[in-house]
């Protein structure tokens, strides 16, 4: 198994992902995303791998899941969230992984910020009634 052979400080890891570092310490008391590990003060220590959880989590808030629901929806497989979010509708899953795939161009400080394109809002509008 590779190991992560970078950690990130909470301060670092929130400036690189455009959340604070308040968001950061809420994650992790509702272990939506507990850090990697520790340092020796107690200090958290954040990996390479977490970035991913971390935007599944931006994702999901984006489009209106409460923190709760997100959570839970998390424990299961990414793919199995795909799936029970779009409803088995390819159209959607398509959507999905072309927004997905258009991470160079997602805003560094939220996703909020994103100038959304009447297609793309389209998506999202028809990605959150499927998942209803």
């Amino acid at each position: 198994m590779k190991q992560d052979t970078k950690l990130y400080h909470t301060q670092e890891f929130a400036r690189l992902v455009g959340v604070t570092v308040r968001a950061l310490h809420h994650y992790d008391r509702l272990g939506l995303l507990r850090p990697k590990q520790r340092s020796q003060v107690g200090y958290r220590l954040y990996a390479e791998r977490d970035f991913a959880r971390l935007e599944q989590i931006v994702v999901l808030k984006f489009l209106g899941m409460p923190l709760k629901q997100i959570k839970s929806l998390l424990a299961a497989r990414w793919s199995k969230l795909l799936e029970g979010f779009t409803g088995g509708d390819p159209e959607i899953q398509k959507g999905l992984n072309k927004m997905w795939a258009d991470q160079a161009n997602w805003p560094e400080a939220s996703l909020r910020a994103y100038k959304v394109k009447p297609e793309v809002q389209e998506f999202i509008m028809k990605a959150m009634r499927a998942g209803k």
